[in-house]
């Protein structure tokens, strides 16, 4: 099964590799911890960001969890396509194992960009393991996950009811990632 917990436990070794913006940068640049940093960028509203953070911090399994959370969020709606590619999404966390990983090398594809569904399913293609089909091995970059499941929460932030706008959907995201951060960092403790 793939990682669960944190992936990253000081910020500053990773903070000009994930994705953020330089005004972010700045402003953590002397911050270690996750959740403090989190805080912080929540309280200047740089929500983007958030979820950047959040996207690389968090282990392969619960990364992917906290993008199919944030769905919930919103009552995602699956169409027939997206509900195979969430199909293979899940079996992929219920086994861990190298098979399922690949059956979401077309995820994307199949539900298309515009769905946060592809981008967890092409998350949990990256999440390790070669990615290049024949010939030599290529392992992903830890980037490459990582943006994956930014691409998954930022798309659903913007996916329904017009009513409820990206302003008020990330806030929420981010809270529930944030818990799962806790969540980590408390079981690595007991």
């Amino acid at each position: 099964m793939s990682d669960r917990g944190l992936r990253i436990k000081d910020l500053r070794a990773v903070i000009n590799d994930i994705g953020i913006t330089d005004e972010s940068i700045d402003l953590l640049s002397d911050h270690s911890d996750v959740l403090a940093s989190l805080r912080l960028l929540n309280q200047r509203q740089l929500y983007s960001d958030c979820v950047q953070v959040i996207a690389h911090a968090l282990g392969h399994q619960d990364a992917i969890v906290w993008g199919l959370g944030c769905l919930e969020k919103i009552a995602f709606k699956c169409n027939q396509e997206e509900q195979g590619v969430v199909d293979n999404v899940n079996r992929w966390l219920s086994d861990g194992l190298e098979e399922s990983r690949c059956l979401n090398r077309d995820g994307l594809d199949i539900a298309g960009s515009y769905s946060p569904v592809g981008w967890l399913s092409l998350a949990v293609f990256y999440s390790g393991g070669n990615i290049v089909e024949g010939g030599a091995v290529v392992e992903p970059s830890a980037q490459l996950f990582g943006n994956s499941v930014a691409a998954a929460v930022l798309v659903a932030s913007c996916y329904g009811d017009e009513g409820f706008s990206q302003e008020k959907r990330l806030p929420l995201f981010i809270n529930l990632g944030s818990q799962m951060i806790t969540h980590c960092i408390e079981a690595a403790y007991y």
